[in-house]
């Protein structure tokens, strides 16, 4: 006879909790603008959970696991919801259990962002309702309302662009499953070791029905996306080596081949999560609430019982505890987990170590300590060399096409070798089954293999708007305009401001900061003079920028404190010029293998 859990509620009916759903689906209906729908959830999750609480000592199997599930889901929804009325409900909802003697999760980092400590506009009044309907339709879409999101929240125009372009590629109309996409997605962010996206695109993965099996490692994953593997590897951190033989090997008739339009969708998904993991590290953005390291657990104000919920064991509240016993809890299958859900310390005391720095320097931005703005005066001359370099575009460029190419090739000669000394620290345990060869980096364009076979890639002869738009946008329908909406947004988004500084034109440092990019990137902008890299980037501000959209994972708060002379919502301007930059240079190199590919088989 099957062995099923079950008691009796305050009106005596029974409750089966073996039919109680542990994912994120219990708060589906949430999910509503309808305020009859909207009190009905939250009046079913209250009851459930206060159920539950008042049972596990009784019951400490299935009514504990729910707790430890729920919870961490509770909190973040008490912290970080768009809806006033589920902020309050479930923060009462915490702080009664607490009292009761449950033992409770609260923020491991209370901001969403370690280098921006302020910001967080979902309680602000003053937050703009463009923003407010923003954040609604991020909650609507993914059932949350993500820190990257909250960061970007200071530039509206962008952030709109951003969250119909990336719920399009997970969500909209496409070849591939969804399932697939964000197992797609957790291999690009595993290049990086970026857990931070890994672990929500790992519960989006199994609250689609991925099969299980995926998650033990690549070598579980279907031929198919094995395949993809080298593709992965080769545009996160050597885009030029990126050719029409691997396009051909992906596309060759087969049990495990790829279609044309799979494969665009597969490209984009690449390059989108490899650009959003810099923009992660190079913001600071912390963990979700939700996740296992997004969370510390509490014991509880009153005595409790030896049955009495805890993840931490009796009386520990140490992050190493907690966070494991957390990760246990919201998922016993995620990888990394072992049976006891314990996290290796190795990988622990480097995350300890690293948060430590981080928090110390946000600690000192918002005590004041360190001050935002170095100074005027080097907003001011920063100011003084765009003046200059427009005025100077003013009058006829005489600068011919060689020089530029010798000014190209010059400051790509210059930047070999640079970048952080420090090794990258040990790998999160929830990256590891899905990064494949680990030791496979990035390398200086300058200092590529095959340089007298591998060209600067000329966007005179292949680029985006004449070439790369059209590719995308036949094979995978729509997506074209929306990644075009994007990166014309961040091309024009301007407010005529530097630091305090109003009416000045930012654009030649906005070009200079993208151009460098794809300059390292091994890209070549033929009506562009490199000269103003070097006169408008400073060296740490360079080395900031390589390692955002190199090496990404490196990224520490010292390395942000050259952004220190910007305003924080101008730190996260030059981010989205990061973003976007790495973003379309994987795509134009992985848009020309494919197109050479067609052109040869026609």
């Amino acid at each position: 006879m099957e062995n099923r859990e079950t008691f009796y509620d305050d009106a005596h009916d029974l409750v089966d909790l073996s039919d109680v759903d542990e994912s994120g689906q219990f708060f589906c209906d949430l999910l509503t603008r309808s305020d009859t729908g909207l009190k009905s959830a939250l009046l079913k999750i209250d009851s459930s959970v206060r159920l539950w609480a008042s049972q596990a000592p009784l019951n400490d199997g299935v009514a504990s696991k729910l707790l430890c599930c729920h919870l961490p889901i509770i909190l973040r929804l008490s912290r970080e919801c768009p809806l006033d009325d589920v902020r309050s409900s479930f923060t009462s909802l915490l702080e009664e259990l607490e009292s009761q003697g449950t033992s409770v999760p609260t923020p491991a980092a209370s901001s969403p962002s370690s280098f921006f400590p302020s910001i967080s506009k979902l309680k602000d009044p003053n937050t703009s309702k463009e923003v407010s309907c923003l954040f609604m339709d991020a909650f609507l879409y993914d059932g949350r309302v993500s820190r990257v999101t909250q960061v970007m929240a200071d530039h509206p125009l962008y952030l709109e662009c951003h969250i119909r372009c990336q719920h399009y590629l997970m969500h909209g109309d496409g070849p591939l499953p969804y399932a697939w996409r964000s197992m797609i997605s957790v291999l690009a962010t595993a290049r990086h070791r970026c857990s931070v996206l890994a672990r929500v695109l790992l519960k989006n993965f199994q609250d689609q029905g991925g099969e299980a099996s995926w998650l033990q490692g690549t070598d579980r994953l279907p031929q198919k996306l094995q395949n993809l593997l080298e593709v992965n590897r080769l545009l996160a951190h050597q885009p030029w080596l990126v050719n029409h033989h691997h396009m051909e090997r992906l596309l060759k008739p087969g049990p495990d081949s790829w279609s044309m339009g799979e494969l665009v969708h597969a490209l984009v998904l690449l390059a989108h999560w490899h650009a959003m993991s810099g923009f992660v590290y190079g913001c600071g953005i912390n963990h979700e609430l939700d996740m296992p390291e997004g969370h510390v657990y509490t014991v509880g104000t009153a005595s409790t019982g030896s049955g009495n919920v805890t993840t931490l064991g009796e009386g520990d509240s140490s992050r190493h505890g907690s966070e494991a016993s957390g990760e246990a809890a919201i998922s016993s299958t995620l990888p990394g987990d072992d049976s006891s859900g314990q996290v290796h310390s190795a990988s622990q005391a480097h995350v300890d170590s690293r948060r430590s720095s981080d928090a110390a320097v946000a600690s000192s931005l918002e005590s004041g300590s360190i001050v935002r703005v170095t100074s005027r005066e080097d907003v001011g001359e920063l100011a003084e060399k765009m003046k200059g370099l427009t005025a100077e575009e003013d009058e006829e460029d005489e600068t011919s096409g060689e020089e530029r190419l010798k000014n190209f090739q010059q400051i790509n000669a210059s930047e070999n070798g640079g970048g952080p000394s420090a090794a990258c620290g040990p790998c999160p345990e929830c990256i590891v089954p899905f990064l494949d060869e680990p030791s496979f980096s990035y390398t200086d364009f300058s200092n590529r293999k095959h340089s007298l076979a591998i060209h600067p890639f000329r966007l005179h002869d292949y680029c985006w708007e004449d070439h790369g738009f059209s590719l995308v946008n036949r094979l995978y329908s729509d997506i074209g305009p929306l990644l075009d909406e994007k990166f014309s947004c961040v091309s024009s988004l301007t407010y005529n401001k530097i630091g305090d500084l109003e009416n000045i034109d930012t654009s030649p440092f906005r070009g200079a900061i993208f151009n460098y990019i794809h300059c390292i990137k091994g890209i070549f902008h033929d009506d562009y003079n490199y000269r103003q890299v070097n006169q408008l980037l400073g060296r740490d501000l360079k080395n900031y920028v390589k390692m955002v959209t190199c090496f990404p994972e490196r990224v520490t708060a010292k390395e942000f404190e050259c952004l220190s002379m910007f305003q924080p919502s101008e730190q996260v301007h030059i981010n989205f010029l990061l973003l976007e930059a790495r973003l379309q240079a994987e795509l134009l190199y992985a848009l020309r293998a494919l197109n050479s590919y067609i052109t040869r088989r026609s």
